[in-house]
C-alpha cells in the first residue's frame, strides 16, 4: 500500500483497509488533529494518514479536495 503504513496482521478479511476523505484545507486538518493529540503522518503527496491504530482499524488518508 503506503511505505511506513502498517496493518494489524489479524486484520479480519474481508475488510476496509484504507479510506480516502477529501477536506477542504489540509494544513487546518492538520492543526486540528494535532489539537486532539491524534496521531498521524504526512505522506509524501501531501496527504495526512492516520493509522489504523488511531482510527478503529482502518488507516484514513485526509487529501485536499
Amino acid at each position: 500500500m503506503h511505505p511506513g503504513i502498517e496493518l494489524d496482521p489479524a486484520f479480519p478479511l474481508p475488510g476496509i483497509a484504507a479510506l480516502e476523505l477529501a477536506v477542504m484545507q489540509r494544513e487546518a486538518t492538520g492543526d486540528y488533529l494535532t489539537q486532539r493529540q491524534i496521531a498521524f503522518d504526512e505522506m509524501p503527496d501531501g496527504s495526512l494518514a492516520i493509522p489504523a491504530k488511531e482510527a478503529n482499524g482502518t488507516v484514513l488518508f485526509l487529501a485536499e479536495a
